[in-house]
């Protein structure tokens, strides 16, 4: 799950910018949410949440995840990012793209980041980097006990990946 949550906006007189909250679940089809007619799950959770939100649903997907993120953060194609598959350093994010979350710090956001990255995973490329206040970069294909990098220090979590970011995001 890759959390992205903004606050603190610019305030207008009398207006307050909208907080937003993208989640970007890896291998969550449009047909699993019941919301979408499956009736052979149960997800009353995110359907109320869906029901309550905008949702993407022109928003296209690439075969797997990193491309996906890449045209996510960026709003271009993913090939034009230099996000090409997802390991062998085909999973880094140009440097000279702008994401997401730069443009919204730009408006007065703060941002944050938790979950899996898979961006790029050397200096430059981390998500403190590329516009995220708070960032915790969760180690790929651990689900339980994770030993990520929380703004740059190594940390290790207890427990089930997915409480431990919803606890992060909601710290935030």
């Amino acid at each position: 799950v890759f959390l992205t949550s903004c606050t603190e906006g610019k305030k207008t007189p009398g207006e307050s910018p909208p907080n937003i909250i993208l989640i970007l679940a890896d291998d969550l089809g449009y047909d699993d949410l019941g919301i979408h007619g499956n009736q052979l799950l149960e997800t009353p959770h995110l359907d109320q949440l869906a029901g309550e939100s905008v949702q993407f649903t022109p928003f296209y997907v690439t075969p797997v995840c990193a491309t996906t993120r890449a045209s996510l953060l960026t709003g271009r194609h993913f090939l034009r990012t230099g996000v090409s598959h997802v390991h062998g350093g085909k999973d880094f994010l140009h440097l000279d793209e702008t994401t997401v979350a730069e443009k919204l710090k730009e408006a007065g956001y703060r941002t944050g980041m938790w979950g899996k990255w898979h961006s790029g995973k050397t200096p430059g490329y981390f998500p403190w980097e590329r516009g995220f206040d708070e960032a915790y970069m969760a180690r790929l294909y651990v689900h339980k006990d994770n030993e990520g990098l929380l703004n740059g220090v190594k940390v290790q979590t207890k427990g089930w990946l997915t409480e431990v970011l919803t606890d992060y995001a909601i710290k935030f």
